[in-house]
């Protein structure tokens, strides 16, 4: 168990009223369900949160009234800690694609703000979502949910960016009670603290993370891991993390735990950039050869690959997709090219001065040096020289507010 030097305590007065209130409120009986096929409609569930929905088709920026809900400061979370989402949605495989969320003063942030009770969240993916907030450091964002306090999440995802403060996370911000399970997020992830690839903090007996991963970089000032931030309490099993991790503390999976229990969990050690994770061996950090393709089943013991996971072999076919290289496993409940098309590609080789100057297009990518660079080599002198730049040298890759996120291997 990794050791700090200070620990915050989650009880936060908003949040411990919200779970109070969550325990009080038990969603009244299910009646007809409520179909939803327009923004609008997605809108008003917050008229009724203990109902039943349904989405009927994909929404994006194409379908009707997109920009009454996603311009300007953007969508409105469903629910806060006042009120409660607890009913249960069920996106029946569909996509919402173009979520945008800049709410200035919003303090649970995401498709649904706040979930408790007997809520369910099911089968839906957030395609291109982009939220970008600045909310105090003790409220949660996350792609699906802001602060998921008790019910379900299961056989969701996320792909785009989410940028906030404390609690932040690729598909919840903070997970205060309930299950993730058969998820996924394809999330770039920026915070100041508790920052995570899928859940940016788990506290609560009752919380449980199973069968899910996460791909996308984290970044976080403190406590960032590839999977989840912190652990006070609650339990992971039989995931995976493979994005690049940046922050103090820093793990592979999780970045800091003093509570709950890790098992049967990985993370990629040269994806991520972190040897060890709180909570688990180190020999549950892998290399990307051991986590792909038919190496995964040989390595990733834990995980069902019967009835949960496939694994990915360049050729062999896998529900009607032939991958053209090795990937990283993938859940049998979501669509596998989806997922495939959510996995990092191959690193960019490095060959040249200006392939190097290039990195700055793409500051979440791979890349691996393919031989050695100096003032004999092209290109030195518009990149690498003291000419270079008008005088002013190489110019550094990433900045401050912009860093270089991804991963750079010498190679030797």
């Amino acid at each position: 168990m990794q050791q700090s030097t200070w620990t915050k305590p989650v009880p936060v007065l908003s949040f411990l009223t919200a779970l109070v209130l969550s325990l009080a409120l038990a969603p009244a009986a299910v009646g007809a369900q409520t179909e939803i096929s327009t923004w609008g409609e997605l809108h008003n569930i917050r008229n009724d949160l203990s109902g039943s929905y349904v989405l009927t088709t994909d929404l994006g920026p194409d379908s009707p009234e997109y920009d009454d809900y996603n311009s300007g400061a953007g969508w409105e979370p469903i629910g806060d800690y006042e009120a409660l989402f607890v009913g249960s949605f069920d996106g029946q495989g569909h996509t919402i694609t173009g979520l945008t969320i800049k709410q200035p003063e919003a303090s649970q942030v995401g498709l649904f703000g706040a979930t408790a009770a007997d809520a369910t969240i099911t089968n839906v993916g957030l395609v291109d979502v982009y939220v970008d907030v600045d909310v105090g450091e003790s409220d949660p964002a996350g792609a699906l949910v802001g602060g998921h306090l008790s019910g379900s999440i299961s056989n969701c995802f996320a792909t785009g960016t989410v940028s906030g403060g404390g609690y932040t996370g690729g598909l919840v911000g903070l997970q205060g009670g309930g299950s993730i399970s058969n998820s996924h997020a394809a999330v770039t992830v920026h915070g100041d603290e508790y920052v995570g690839g899928l859940a940016g903090a788990l506290s609560g007996n009752e919380t449980s993370i199973s069968n899910s991963y996460a791909t996308g970089s984290v970044n976080g000032n403190n406590h960032a891991g590839g999977l989840a931030g912190r652990m006070w309490s609650g339990s992971i099993s039989d995931s995976y993390a493979i994005g690049t991790v940046t922050g103090e503390p820093a793990g592979g999976l999780v970045g800091y735990q003093d509570g709950g229990g890790v098992s049967g969990s990985y993370w990629d050690k040269q994806t991520t950039g972190q040897d060890t994770s709180a909570g688990s061996p180190n020999h549950n950090g892998l290399t990307t050869t051991e986590m792909t393709g038919n190496a995964a089943t040989t390595n990733m013991t834990s995980l069902n690959f019967e009835d949960v996971w496939h694994s990915i072999v360049e050729g062999i076919e896998t529900n009607g997709v032939a991958p053209l290289a090795n990937g990283y496993p993938v859940l049998r409940s979501l669509d596998v090219q989806r997922q495939l098309e959510a996995q990092p590609g191959p690193p960019v080789g490095i060959y040249t001065w200006e392939d190097l100057d290039n990195m700055r297009g793409n500051l979440s990518g791979h890349y691996v040096l393919m031989n050695d660079l100096g003032p004999n080599d092209a290109g030195y002198g518009s990149h690498g020289s003291g000419q270079a730049n008008g005088g002013a040298g190489w110019e550094p890759i990433g900045t401050t507010e912009d860093p270089f996120i991804g991963t750079f291997d010498g190679n030797g």
